[in-house]
Order: structure tokens, then C-alpha cells, then sequence
């Protein structure tokens, strides 16, 4: 029953915060620059800017020569890292200012990607140090599939015995059938990078959730744009992880495009290259860059879907938040897993109270949240927009629903 004090909440738990705001630069996880969603200090040739031999093949800005390494630190928020430029007792041949050693990477990254730079200070989980040394690596992915390491992680799981393992459950789930059905799974299983997402513990499951959201794409699309190869389509695979279901979708859609997003940078991500319609951006979707980086990434798109697969406490709201205002976004499908803190609490709650289950409470909070802000959008003049969740008893997972949302009019 709607509450008194939210009186748009037909069912679920009041969620009051609205999570259009990003990291807090004033809270007490360490933070640092970010340009289009990617670390400032992660786009740098460090090798370069010493003046010693370099591997990144020009992959990563080749600027700040001579520079001194600690006030370019300090101009991208990690000051704290090194402890800042010593001033007069400095050997460094160059100092520039903040905003000029800003500026010279600002004025790279619109000459490669043809895109104007966007700054944003974001909160950092743990410390980043080393990622510059990954970076020059080549395994640390910024941009897109170029920047993913060259050289493929070779596999140890054999494929007869990754076969093998998904035949035990077969009988589980129809996307297990599917999948070892599908006219893709042996190029899966000779390419060592492809292979590599099988050799996860988590296979089985992933496999489910991913066919699962290819059914919901096909869904959204229509027929015969499936049938083409999803020209002109664009899955944004947000908080993707090594991006296994984003594979997947790839399969679907071979003349379409998907990008994967993740705040985890360090993953190996050497598969990206065996996908040519495949991307992937380094991103914490809680940085003020985030609307930015996602709506340049559909710019040519004739239908934009949104995927959000296994998302956890605040990212669900978020990902709504982002999915709504991005008005280039046509239509977003989210597979929730919890809600974390007070909101959690609340939702157990719920469902204790009510003797049900609490993942079907957390639907319908993460539905009320979607009909709301749908409202107060088109109230604004905004493209209208319809919600549904669709349980898939197939997922192999208790989490085996979507909330789904379509804006109007659909391609």
C-alpha cells in the first residue's frame, strides 16, 4: 500500500535519495582527476615523460616531457601519492601550472578520440598505485578495444573439458542448450581469450544471464533488424565486469556495437580484441564524467538499450538515474542484486512483514523508483517512457529478473 509521505510508491520500500549526484570530493576516500571517464594519470606515457624508452606503441599520450613527475601527480589530484613538488629543491627541468599540464592533455585526448575533454574529480576505491606502469603495459584498458593488451592470455582450460562442464548442466537451464548449440561456441573455445571467460567458476551462471539479456534485447529490437545483424544497434554493458554476457551480445548483434564499462581497470581484458565490434571504457559510473562518457559513446546509434547485469546496492539507482537522463538511451534492462545499508534493511524488512520473498520487494522498489522519475521527467517535457519487470526462471541465479524500461518512440 502507498504510504502517506511517498504517495507515488504503490509497492516496495521508500527510496528517497536520488542518485544523480557523484563521489563526494569531500569524503574520506581518496580521489583523483578523471578525463572522460578514464584516470588522468592512467593516459600518460610516464617512460615518455622521464625521457626513457617506452611500449605503449603511442597508445597512451606521449606529452610532459621533462615535466616534473610529482607536479603533474599534484595537477591530477594525487599529491598524495608522492607528497608534491619539493619546490626550489627540485631537479625537474619543466614546471608547468595545474591547468597547463591539464590543458596539454586535454588538447591529446581531443586530437585522438575527437571528442572535448571532460574533467571530474572521482572518489577512488583503493590506493592507484602502479596503474601508470600497467597502463604503459598496455593491460590496463582507458578507451577502447585498441588500447586492450595485444598479447592474449593464453588459456589452460582445455575445450573439450569447458564443453564437458557446461554439458553437466544442460538440463538446467534452456540457455545452457543454447549456448552449446550456438554456431559461435566453437569460436569461443579456439580463440585462448574467448576461452578464458568459459575457464570462470562462474560460466554456468553467466552464461544464463547473458543469453538471458540477449532474449530481452531481442525483445526491444525489431525482428528484422535482428535478422540484419543489429545494424545501427548499441548495447552500453554497464558495470560489465570481464564482460562475458557483453560477448555474448556481440554474437547476437555483429553489425551492431557493445561497449563495456567497469570501474575495475585492471582486469585482463585481452578477449575485447577477439570481438572487432567490441569495446571497453574505464569508468566509475558514480563520477560527474559518467553522463558525459556514456552519451558521446551513442552518437550515430539508431537504438540505444542499456544493460546493467547483477548490479548491487546503490548502482541499481544509479544506473536508473543514468539510464533516464541520458535521452539518447532508448530503452534499459537491469538485472538487480540488492540493495545495500538502511535501504536494504528496509527492504528485509519489507518482505519479512509482508512474508515474502525480499527479492521480489527489491523489484518493486527499483519499478516504483523507474515510474517516479519517468513522471517528473515527462512532467518536463521529456520522452515518455513505460516500466515492466520480466522474471526469467531460466537465469540460473535467485536474481533472475529485470526491470526494464522503454522511452518512446522506440526505433
Amino acid at each position: 500500500m502507498a504510504s502517506a509521505e511517498s504517495p507515488w510508491l504503490a509497492a516496495g520500500v521508500h527510496y528517497q535519495r536520488k542518485f544523480t549526484s557523484a563521489r563526494s570530493e569531500g569524503s574520506e576516500r581518496s580521489s583523483e582527476l578523471y578525463l572522460c571517464g578514464s584516470p588522468c594519470a592512467s593516459l600518460l606515457c610516464w617512460p615518455f615523460v622521464t625521457g626513457a624508452p617506452c611500449e605503449c606503441e603511442g597508445k597512451l599520450a606521449h606529452i610532459l616531457q621533462g615535466v616534473c613527475g610529482r607536479a603533474i601527480n599534484g595537477a591530477f589530484g594525487r599529491a598524495g601519492r608522492s607528497g608534491g613538488c619539493s619546490g626550489a629543491r627540485c631537479n625537474a627541468a619543466v614546471h608547468l601550472s595545474d591547468e597547463g599540464i591539464r590543458g596539454e592533455l586535454g588538447t591529446w585526448w581531443e586530437a585522438r578520440h575527437g571528442e572535448p575533454p571532460v574533467f571530474c574529480m572521482a572518489a577512488t576505491g583503493r590506493s592507484q598505485k602502479g596503474a601508470a606502469t600497467t597502463a604503459a603495459r598496455g593491460e590496463r584498458s582507458t578507451a577502447s578495444a585498441g588500447d586492450v593488451h595485444p598479447t592474449v592470455t593464453r588459456c589452460t582450460l582445455p575445450a573439450a573439458r569447458v564443453v564437458e562442464l557446461m554439458r553437466a548442466h544442460e538440463s538446467d537451464s534452456k540457455y545452457i542448450a543454447m549456448f552449446l548449440a550456438a554456431p559461435y561456441l566453437q569460436q569461443m573455445l579456439e580463440d585462448d581469450g574467448l576461452r578464458s571467460l568459459l575457464a570462470m567458476r562462474s560460466r554456468v551462471k553467466e552464461v544464463s544471464e547473458g543469453l538471458a539479456a540477449c532474449e530481452l534485447i531481442r525483445s526491444l529490437v525489431k525482428p528484422e533488424v535482428i535478422a540484419e545483424g543489429g545494424q545501427g544497434v548499441l548495447v552500453l554493458d554497464v558495470c560489465s565486469g570481464k564482460g562475458l554476457g557483453a560477448t555474448l551480445v556481440s554474437f547476437l548483434l555483429p553489425r551492431g556495437r557493445v561497449v563495456m564499462f567497469d570501474a575495475n581497470g585492471n582486469m585482463d581484458l585481452s578477449h575485447v580484441k577477439s570481438r572487432p565490434n567490441m569495446s571497453f571504457r574505464h569508468l566509475d559510473i558514480f563520477s560527474d564524467g559518467a553522463p558525459s562518457v556514456l552519451r558521446s559513446e551513442t552518437a550515430g546509434a539508431t537504438i540505444t538499450i542499456a544493460l546493467g547485469m547483477h548490479l548491487c546496492g546503490a548502482l541499481s539507482p544509479r544506473f536508473i538515474d543514468l539510464a533516464l537522463a541520458i535521452e539518447s538511451i532508448d530503452a534499459m534492462a537491469l538485472c538487480p542484486c540488492c540493495l545495500k545499508g538502511a535501504h536494504g534493511k528496509a527492504v528485509a524488512f519489507a518482505a519479512r512483514s509482508r512474508g515474502v520473498d525480499s527479492y521480489g520487494v527489491l523489484l518493486e522498489t527499483l519499478q516504483a523508483i523507474c515510474e517516479r522519475e519517468i513522471a517528473l521527467r515527462t512532467s518536463e517535457g521529456k520522452r515518455a517512457a513505460t516500466v515492466s519487470i520480466v522474471v526469467d526462471p531460466s537465469i540460473l541465479s535467485p536474481k533472475n529478473a529485470f526491470v526494464t524500461i522503454t522511452k518512446s518512440p522506440m526505433q
